[in-house]
């Protein structure tokens, strides 16, 4: 069974559902990222390892933010934090829409990740603090992805046929606007996570740590091949629309997989499902090495999505049962962010080195060693236990 740690002053469903909002906010560019990268390589000139770069100064902020809110996130005002970051969003989303160069894309996308990261961090915590973190963090990723499926439909159906990068970014500066009012419902500053008599032994931390590298590979692995899945899909003739439309069915089979994680949490044993759900990452990932058909392609792409959501409830799980200090749950966006922020660079390098078979290869590399590492945190816990 998952063990739920103790927790101080646990939130009510308003201040869950206002979590959720900026849970949302903060993946939206993130599920816009493939598109961003096509478009870049398109139209505005620059090659698919610059394009790369891109994602990886969005992913580096991401990850810079959430590393440091061990420090920050206990000492600020929360409710004026989040309506600052929805402010620099938007200013920054506005110079990527206006500005052709490199340095200024590079900059703003950096600072787009470490205003989103924020997001996360802020309401990672909050969900941490519901009565059953474990089922909050599955409904938060089952309930966010379906949205940003919609959004990532809309966009490469209408939005970026109509106007293009410019009219894609300013919605996306729109609904995090919208989505940060949630900030309204949370509480105005952080309380204790975990009860303070709860101390973390040894192999609690090893558990805990080995749970977070397992988060770390799987989420490289993802935005390895997220990241250049639209690229992937062009290079065999599948054209915008369609490649639009398998994507967002990835983010809709993301949210499912999490709410059919949901429905176990608690109630069975999380290393068949988790075990389950990796041997899914890899078979997908493994399908994207054979010769591609528009199909084989479609298939893939969405069995990762139902995969990784079947995974990060069960991972997340993990780590908030070895944590007993709050420590390893505010590590959990920097890690998940550090990850991420791999993945398109690789993608970038192994597509001029091999295509999308290189892409997969390394993918699959990373999730087998994430299974490894899940492997040796459920000893661990079975150990302690």
């Amino acid at each position: 069974m998952i063990a739920e740690p103790d927790r101080a002053q646990p939130v009510g469903r308003g201040a869950i559902a206002g979590a959720i909002a900026l849970y949302i906010a903060g993946g939206l560019f993130w599920a816009f990222l493939p598109f961003f990268v096509s478009l870049q390589t398109e139209h505005a000139g620059i090659g698919a390892a610059e394009a790369g770069l891109l994602g990886t100064a969005y992913l580096a902020g991401f990850t810079v933010s959430s590393m440091l809110a061990v420090w920050w996130a206990g000492r600020i005002a929360l409710r004026p934090a989040i309506a600052g970051a929805a402010v620099v969003i938007a200013a920054a989303f506005w110079l990527l829409g206006v500005s052709g160069a490199f340095a200024v894309a590079l900059a703003a996308c950096f600072v787009i990740g470490n205003a989103m990261g924020g997001l996360w961090v802020i309401a990672y915590r909050v969900l941490g603090l519901a009565p059953v973190p474990a089922r909050a963090f599955a409904i938060a990723i089952g309930l966010s992805y379906p949205a940003l499926a919609l959004v990532t439909f809309t966009a490469g159906q209408w939005i970026i046929p109509r106007s293009g990068l410019a009219g894609v970014l300013l919605t996306i500066a729109l609904l995090v606007g919208i989505l940060s009012l949630g900030g309204t419902q949370i509480p105005r500053r952080f309380t204790p996570a975990v009860a303070a008599d709860r101390q973390s032994g040894a192999g609690a931390t090893g558990a805990g740590v080995l749970a977070l590298a397992a988060l770390f590979f799987t989420g490289f692995a993802f935005a390895c091949i997220w990241s250049f899945a639209a690229k992937i899909g062009a290079s065999i003739g599948i054209d915008a629309g369609a490649v639009g439309a398998v994507l967002s069915s990835n983010l809709l089979l993301t949210g499912f997989g999490s709410l059919v994680a949901s429905a176990t949490v608690g109630r069975t044993r999380h290393a068949l499902p988790l075990l389950g759900a990796l041997a899914v990452l890899a078979l997908c990932a493994g399908l994207l090495m054979l010769p591609l058909t528009p199909l084989l392609f479609a298939v893939a792409l969405v069995g990762l999505g139902f995969g990784i959501g079947a995974v990060m409830p069960y991972q997340l799980a993990a780590i908030s049962d070895a944590d007993r200090s709050g420590a390893l749950t505010s590590l959990i966006v920097a890690v998940q962010g550090a990850g991420s922020a791999l993945g398109p660079p690789l993608a970038g390098l192994m597509w001029d080195a091999g295509g999308p078979v290189a892409i997969a290869g390394a993918g699959l590399l990373l999730i087998l060693a994430g299974t490894g590492c899940s492997i040796l945190a459920i000893r661990g816990s079975s150990v302690r236990a």
